[in-house]
């Protein structure tokens, strides 16, 4: 098994208002909530890049970090993340042809291996509305040095003194978010849906994430 390393991070963003506690959220086109996350870039420290995805993803950078939570790390039999980018091929060889490049950070299924190369498939659907047909469907070789079946993920909570009220727009990763401050306790409560792992990092982060509510201010 490959020893390569994906490294990602998860930010939950706080603020503190007259009213109680907020969480920062991300109202992604295509799926529920989402919190701001991103890939690490090679040799970048997971702080830096914590604070760096929050600005790309929200563009706040009034932010501090007040918490860093135990990283989860998870080792993948069937699928895998690129770690770079990586040439699609139709074939096991790079003399073939060529559908482009995926993106580093993209998790895919690994369908075999042969060589130096495995086949991978990648579909991306409206989470929102399972019904609807798959929106992209991938499928061919990449070369198995562009891909890692180990990850890291690492979380934070960070604090921000924003102080605005409504909705504003982002775009990033070739989407248009709308970014939300929601009451934490509702995120609690359920009664925001959160997309795909979202919940399950919440729950784990949980603790760490109340304990640090004496120091938003």
């Amino acid at each position: 098994m490959s020893k390569k390393i994906s490294r990602k991070v998860t930010i939950f963003v706080l603020r503190r208002l007259n009213s109680g506690i907020e969480i920062l959220l991300i109202n992604h086109p295509h799926t529920a909530y989402q919190f701001p996350a991103g890939t690490i870039k090679r040799d970048e420290d997971p702080r830096t890049a914590c604070l760096r995805e929050v600005n790309e993803e929200t563009g706040l950078d009034d932010l501090e970090i007040v918490t860093e939570i135990e990283p989860r790390i998870k080792e993948y039999t069937r699928y895998g993340r690129l770690i770079k980018k990586a040439k699609l091929y139709a074939r096991p060889t790079k003399y073939t042809t060529s559908f482009g490049k995926l993106r580093s950070g993209m998790k895919v299924k690994i369908l075999q291996t042969q060589d130096e190369f495995s086949q991978i498939q990648y579909k991306e659907r409206d989470l929102l509305d399972p019904s609807k047909p798959v929106m992209l469907h991938l499928k061919g070789w990449i070369k198995q040095s562009k891909l890692a079946r180990k990850e890291i993920r690492y979380f934070y909570v960070v604090k921000s003194s924003d102080i605005q009220k409504f909705p504003w727009m982002v775009i990033a990763d070739h989407h248009k978010f709308t970014l939300e401050w929601h009451p934490l306790q509702s995120v609690v409560e359920r009664t925001v849906k959160l997309a795909g792992k979202q919940r399950q990092w919440f729950n784990r982060c949980k603790n760490e994430i109340e304990a640090a509510l004496s120091v938003v201010s």
